[in-house]
């Protein structure tokens, strides 16, 4: 069963924009909008791989796996091969902590989603 969507005008011209007409259409944007709002899944085959499922959000896929690496390799004393459910399931969260500490700003506060997730993260681990 498929969803119906409507599509304002505004976000029709805005998707022409970026991808082109062919992706103006409400049947086009509808599959745009599912394919971007995947959420990150990683490989069975290779622990520490994200898989990109349904096309989209490479863009955004890429760095966070550039980043996860950077922890695993550098900044934990975990094993790329040895790697388990846990660990990298906190090595995404690390380096998506990372990228949008690296965009914060004057205006953008971030730090302090870093220190709730710092938190969350500690008293999770100590209630298990």
């Amino acid at each position: 069963m498929e969803s119906q969507i409507t599509v304002l005008p505004q976000i029709s011209a805005a998707c022409e924009l970026i991808w082109g007409a062919a992706f103006s259409t409400e049947t086009e944007i509808g599959n745009t909008f599912e394919q971007w709002s995947q959420g990150f899944t990683f490989s069975d085959d290779c622990k520490s791989a994200l898989v990109q499922e349904k096309g989209g959000p490479c863009a955004v896929i890429v760095p966070a796996q550039a980043y996860i690496i950077k922890y695993l390799l550098f900044d934990s004393e975990i094993q790329l091969v040895d790697v388990t459910d846990e660990q990298r399931q906190k090595a995404l969260e690390r380096s998506l902590q990372s990228i949008l500490l690296n965009v914060a700003s004057d205006t953008i506060h971030i730090a302090r989603l870093s220190q709730q997730l710092d938190a969350l993260s500690q008293s999770s681990s100590t209630n298990t």
